[in-house]
């Protein structure tokens, strides 16, 4: 049983290939903020997800840990 759980976002570019499927995944892509598949909820919130975008368009914010 886990006694601690992290989410980390990652800034990434698509330097070459493709993104494909993993072991740890069922479905790679890259979508707009306005346009997101539904969130897995226990694992991510829409809370979650607009204060990574907020913090993406503001790079000077400190981490952020909660």
């Amino acid at each position: 049983m886990p006694y601690h759980i992290y989410t980390v976002f990652f800034v990434c570019e698509l330097c070459g290939g493709a993104p494909v499927d993993s072991a740890e995944t069922n479905g790679v892509d890259f979508f707009d903020e306005n346009r997101l598949p539904p969130l897995s909820l226990p694992r991510i919130t829409p809370v979650q997800v607009k204060h990574m975008f907020d913090h993406h368009r503001n790079p000077e914010w400190p981490t952020s840990f909660d």
